[in-house]
């Protein structure tokens, strides 16, 4: 179920794709944006700047499948922005594929919140505060003696150290960027996250629509009840 969840939220999520496409347009253009730059070109260089943004424009309605216009005045108060644009297609999409799969339901849908904001957690307890510790802990521990702590040793080695824990500190965020690039390039990146946050706003969702039905159901039952009290009254 959650590899079905998260492969949609990877190939069909609109924030997901217009993400994706956005950075590429960017690096394209900006490049190109470089180059004429180097070559102290002005007017291309804004040129070019113009073609990314409608560039993206295209994209996005392509995505979304609906026409955009840019804004550049007060904003109108029946007007819909992009932000809540992409909101509303991406509930649609994840609502009916909860639906067609029977997991629009409050069990369903709070063992799919638990289970995202479980991983969130265990992401920032796992990150890079043990990393660190990982390399400063067996570095102290190696200045403990039976006699107790090597304070000169440490003050003789510390210049070295400081050194090594910064080359390898470098390293490791050198390392960390690249699985965070990767994991951008493959649509996981913040992917946890916003599936906690669509659950949760389908669970709210589900609970309104519960109540409204309730509501619905009691309605029925007393203007039932009552026309049975008008049949009684009359006979």
């Amino acid at each position: 179920m959650y590899k079905d969840i998260e492969k949609l939220y990877k190939e069909k999520s609109p924030y997901n794709r217009i993400k994706k496409w956005t950075f590429w347009i960017y690096v394209v253009f900006i490049l190109i944006s470089l180059i004429f730059n180097f070559f102290n070109k002005i007017v291309p260089m804004i040129l070019v700047f113009i073609a990314m943004l409608v560039i993206m424009k295209v994209v996005i309605e392509k995505i979304l499948n609906t026409k955009l216009h840019f804004n550049i005045g007060k904003k109108k108060e029946d007007e819909i922005t992009l932000s809540l644009i992409i909101k509303n297609e991406e509930d649609k999409l994840f609502k009916g594929y909860s639906i067609n799969n029977n997991l629009y339901n409050e069990k369903s849908l709070l063992c799919i919140i638990g289970h995202y904001r479980n991983l969130i957690k265990t992401k920032i307890v796992g990150g890079n505060l043990l990393a660190i510790l990982s390399i400063v802990v067996p570095v102290i521990l190696s200045f403990y003696t039976k006699e107790g702590f090597d304070f000169n040793g440490l003050a003789n080695a510390l210049p070295y150290l400081i050194s090594f824990s910064i080359i390898i500190i470098l390293l490791y965020f050198s390392y960390n960027q690249f699985i965070e690039a990767k994991k951008f390039l493959k649509g996981e990146d913040g992917m946890l996250e916003r599936l906690e946050e669509i659950f949760s706003e389908l669970y709210v969702e589900f609970l309104n629509e519960s109540n409204v039905d309730k509501t619905k159901v009691k309605k029925k039952e007393t203007k039932n009840q009552s026309n049975k009290k008008i049949k009684t009254s009359k006979k």
